[in-house]
Formats: C-alpha cells, sequence, structure tokens
C-alpha cells in the first residue's frame, strides 16, 4: 500500500517477474530458493487497473466492472497458480459493495485454497483494510516504512507508528487513511523509512528471512533443477495454440468473409481490365500488365493479417507469455499454420476469373502451375505481413513501414520499369532479391510460352529490299537469327516485318525464359520459408531480447574488465 507514485505497481511488476525495461538488481528468493525456470507459470499476476472502465460488450449489455474483475481473476485461477498470485490495484474503479465482494473473495482464496496472494492497493477503506493480514508500506520513491501484521482493526500497525511519533489516532479513524496521511507529512522531523529501518519490527523481519533462506534453501534442491518452464512440451503447446487461434478465426466470420471478398473483386478487376487479351504485341504486353497487376492486390491481404497478429501478439505478452502458459515459437507457430486454409481457400476464389476472363492458356500445364504458384503467392502474403508486425510496435508504425517495402518491392520486377532501363545499382542485386521477381517470372513466362505473336496493322514495319532480290534473300539469313518474322518472305516490295513471332521472344526482353519456370518456382518457395524465419528471428529481437539489459550487462563487464 501506498500513495500515488510510490512505485506499487513497479514492485509488484518486479517480483512477478514481468518487468522488461530497465535493469533489476539484488536477489529474488520464493521461499528461501532461487525462483526457477516454471515461476511464471505457477504464478498469476491481474492488472486490473487499467479495466477500470472497461466493459465486455455492448454498453448496457456488457458486463459490470467488477464481473469483468471476476472473470480476469478466473482466467488466471483456471492455470492453478501455485506459489503467488499477483494482483494490480483490483478494487480501483470499484464501488464500496464490488470493493468488498472482491477482497472477500480473495480472502476465501487464501484461507481456504492455501493460495499466496500480494497485490497492490492505494486507499482501501477500513472494512477493506481489515481484511489483509500483512501490509508492505512504500513512500515516495518506494522506500519501505512497514512490512508486518495489520492486526485487528488496523491496531497493530497504528500502535507501530504512534510509538514513533506519529500523531495519536481517533477512535473512528480509518486505520488506511491515517497511516497514508502520517507518512504524506514526511519529509518532516521524523524520517519514516529511516525509522523502520532502525526499529526492532525491522530487524525480526531480517532475522526470519536470514532463517527461511538458511533452512530451505538446500531442500528439494534436485527437483528444483528437474523443473520445466512450461508445463507442455512444444509440441502440445503448438496444437493448442493452434486449435484456439482457428477457433478465433472461425467464429469471426468477417475476417474470412473480408478476405474472399478482396481476392474476388481484384480478380474481377484484373480479368475485367485484360479480358480477352489477343496476341497482337501490345497484348503481349497487356498479358504481362494482366500479370503483374495481380501483386498490387498484397497490400489488402496484408493489412487485414496484421491487425489479427497485433491482437493476438498483445494477448500472449499482456498475460500468457509472463505466465509461461505456451512460448512464442507456439503463438507464432499457430500464427502462421492458421493462415495456410485461408491462403488457399483465397486462391482458388482469385485464380479462376482472373485466369480465364484474360484468356490466358487453358492447358492442364499451364493451369496447373500458374495456379500453384499463385496460392504460393497467397501464403507468401500473410506470412511477410507477419515479419513486418513482428519489427513493429503498433498499427501506426505498420501503415508507415508498408508502402515503403511493397513500393520497392512491386516496383523492382521488371515490368513497370523494364529491366534493361532500371538504374544498374538496383538491376545488379535489387531486382535478383526480390521475391516478386520470380513469381512474375514464372507466371508471364508459362502465360506467353509458345503464344503465336499477330501483329495489327499499325505494328508491321514495311522495308524495300534491293532490286531483284525478295524480302527473304534480302533478310532471311538476318531473321533466322534475330527475333521476329516476315510475313511475306516471297514479295519483292514492301516487306512486312513483325518484332515477335511468339511470346518467348517477347519474354526475353524481359530478362525471362520458359525454361526456368520451375526454378523460378523454387526459389519463391525458399522466400515463403525465409519469411517464416523472419517472423521468428524478428519476433525475437524486437519483442523477447531485453535490449537495456544486455547493454547494461556489457557496460557492467567491461567496467570489470
Amino acid at each position: 500500500m501506498g500513495p500515488s507514485g510510490a512505485g506499487k505497481t513497479t514492485l509488484l511488476d518486479t517480483l512477478s517477474q514481468r518487468k522488461r525495461v530497465g535493469v533489476v538488481g539484488g536477489e529474488f528468493l520464493l521461499d528461501g530458493r532461487q525462483l526457477g525456470m516454471d515461476f511464471g507459470r505457477c504464478t498469476g499476476l491481474l492488472e486490473l487497473e487499467g479495466l477500470a472502465d472497461a466493459l465486455i460488450g455492448q454498453v448496457g449489455v456488457g458486463l459490470t466492472v467488477e464481473e469483468r474483475k471476476r472473470v480476469t481473476i478466473g482466467v488466471e485461477l483456471a492455470a492453478r497458480p501455485e506459489a503467488l498470485f499477483f494482483l494490480d490495484e483490483p478494487t480501483s474503479g470499484l464501488d464500496s459493495t464490488g470493493a468488498s465482494s472482491i477482497v472477500r473473495f480473495l480472502k476465501k482464496l487464501a484461507d481456504e485454497a492455501g493460495l499466496a496472494i500480494l497485490c497492490t492497493i492505494h486507499q482501501p477503506s477500513a472494512i477493506l483494510f481489515e481484511d489483509f493480514d500483512n501490509v508492505l508500506l512504500l513512500t515516495t520513491g518506494g522506500e519501505e516504512v512497514y512490512f508486518g501484521p495489520i492486526g485487528d482493526n488496523g491496531t497493530t500497525i497504528i500502535e507501530y507508528f504512534e510509538r514513533n511519533g506519529a500523531p495519536k489516532a481517533a477512535p473512528d479513524a480509518n486505520p488506511a487513511e491515517y497511516i497514508l496521511e502520517t507518512i504524506r507529512r514526511a519529509p518532516g522531523p521524523r524520517n519514516w523509512a529511516e525509522i523502520w529501518e532502525d526499529s526492532p519490527e525491522a530487524l525480526a523481519v531480517v532475522k526470519e528471512i536470514e532463517s527461511i533462506n538458511s533452512s530451505r534453501s538446500m531442500l528439494n534442491l534436485e527437483q528444483q533443477n528437474r523443473t520445466l518452464e512450461y508445463a507442455m512440451p512444444l509440441s502440445t503447446q503448438i496444437l493448442e495454440v493452434t486449435k484456439r487461434v482457428w477457433l478465433h478465426y472461425w467464429r469471426d466470420a468477417s475476417y474470412g468473409y473480408s478476405k474472399m471478398f478482396s481476392n474476388l473483386s481484384m480478380s474481377l478487376l484484373c480479368g475485367v481490365l485484360f479480358v480477352n487479351s489477343g496476341n497482337t504485341v501490345q497484348e503481349m504486353q497487356s498479358r504481362a500488365f494482366g500479370v503483374y497487376a495481380i501483386v498490387h492486390f498484397s497490400q489488402m491481404i496484408l493489412t487485414g493479417v496484421q491487425p489479427k497478429f497485433l491482437e493476438f501478439r498483445t494477448l500472449y505478452e499482456t498475460r500468457e507469455r509472463n505466465s509461461r502458459i505456451y512460448s512464442s515459437s507456439a503463438f507464432i507457430t499457430a500464427m502462421i499454420v492458421v493462415e495456410i486454409p485461408y491462403a488457399i481457400l483465397g486462391a482458388l476464389v482469385f485464380f479462376f476469373p482472373w485466369w480465364y476472363m484474360e484468356g490466358l492458356p487453358r492447358d492442364s500445364h499451364s493451369t496447373g502451375y500458374a495456379f500453384f504458384m499463385l496460392m504460393l503467392y497467397e501464403i507468401w502474403i500473410p506470412h511477410a505481413a507477419m515479419w513486418i508486425a513482428a519489427m513493429c510496435k503498433d498499427l501506426t508504425v505498420m501503415s508507415v513501414v508498408n508502402p515503403f517495402i511493397f513500393v520497392v518491392i512491386n516496383g523492382f520486377v521488371g515490368i513497370f520499369v523494364p529491366y534493361d532501363q532500371l538504374p544498374e545499382f538496383y538491376r545488379r542485386w535489387l531486382f535478383w532479391v526480390n521475391p516478386q521477381t520470380w513469381l512474375i517470372r514464372g507466371l508471364i513466362s508459362t502465360s506467353l510460352h509458345n503464344i503465336p505473336v499477330s501483329c495489327s496493322d499499325n505494328e508491321w514495319v514495311t522495308f524495300q529490299p534491293p532490286s531483284g532480290q525478295t524480302c527473304g534473300e534480302y533478310a532471311g539469313e538476318w531473321i533466322s537469327s534475330a527475333y521476329g518474322t516476315i510475313a511475306n518472305l516471297e514479295a519483292r516490295e514492301d516487306c512486312r516485318y513483325c518484332r515477335y513471332k511468339v511470346g518467348d521472344e517477347f519474354l526475353e526482353t524481359l530478362e525471362m525464359k520458359y525454361s526456368t519456370h520451375w526454378r523460378d518456382l523454387g526459389i519463391f518457395c525458399a522466400y515463403i520459408f525465409s519469411n517464416i524465419f523472419l517472423v521468428y528471428v524478428l519476433y525475437y529481437l524486437f519483442r523477447e531480447v531485453r535490449w537495456r539489459r544486455v547493454f547494461a550487462r556489457l557496460r557492467n563487464k567491461n567496467k570489470q574488465d
């Protein structure tokens, strides 16, 4: 207990091992022993102050504040904490009846279930104050001014302060208000932190701690060394978390519908814009742009995945990581796996309108290859969204990072700006490390392979052969080693030249070849696995590693050296 700014929440977070910023010194001992790896799952922490005005459901039909707090307590109790139960401001935002109900419930847990409960509280009423067994009293700055029993009607703690020079308490005074008012007068003639440090009560506490440490530090040492950080193996964690995430996705029908609608709408848009593309040179370019257009709908899918990832990440980090219910590997794996069925279904919805409306090849090999490549792309998108989300603090940061990454990816695939027109610096490396380069190469090469090119009237190039020679005699040797075809080889004037004979010749101007389309698919598959790898690595680096502590240890090590 203590006034605002005394460090109650900071102390509670530190004791419960939830504090992830700053540097903490000293020792943590539980029952005289060092904390084991299973400490997190043997304890529960409820940060209830932030829920003072939050409701489950809609206003008027949702749970009351007290009921919401009970739900939160119940969730933690379901994990069966064995060691300690931490609560941060359990009575904040409640009226006297609700606060009394919560405290009585906690008292019942302590008395009947034998659960050790440690909670912060600001200024309880006299009735609530009496329900607690012991109090650790903090003053501004986090200094300890009392630790010990409260006594009936607060008599023990009141006697301590009166004995050390505090004004005598009124018979009907609220013990909590009296104590807080007394320490608020400091600094003054009495420094209550120093008085406590020199008091016999403090000496007795120190002796009791030393006695506990000496008598119990060696007990069950072998058992302590065998304790596990998580109660279940990783395989079980992954299975159960995946089930839960899948159930959440299934219940959130709007998420699935929005994904399917995005796929269908973009598929129809691409199909309408490039419907029944022909075989002229201009329409060869339209076919290429029709394939290139699909990469631009990735932003729509991405902006739907990232809020979901952030929602589950917040839940995991605020409750389940610290309680050691499951590991970050299980959380990330579940998120990755659950997106795959949606990706496959999205590919089915997108592919058929787009492929057949544009009039792309309908043979089984081309169709099957293109569908498989599109399915891989649908899998690639959410996993790319996840590694971006893993390194971003919130949606605001993601909204800044997303456009930058996808403008670079979409702009350097060799379609919007042809490969030979890219700046040499980017042509040497960025074009080749771009994952969508391999997607586009595979899809376009498949869609244009062996497609005969028929120049339109304004696409023919007309030239005149020398007198006495036919078009074939004059340009036949050249045309046999160059792109294109001559329509009238026997003519002796007005030779008509089309610069491409088949789509494969057009492909080579884009730095693409049909012969490498399976290699392109394999490389794009590798990018899917690299996405998955990045999700794990970036989450660990940005969300798991406590860099301040790492740097503090390095500084201390350098000083010692």
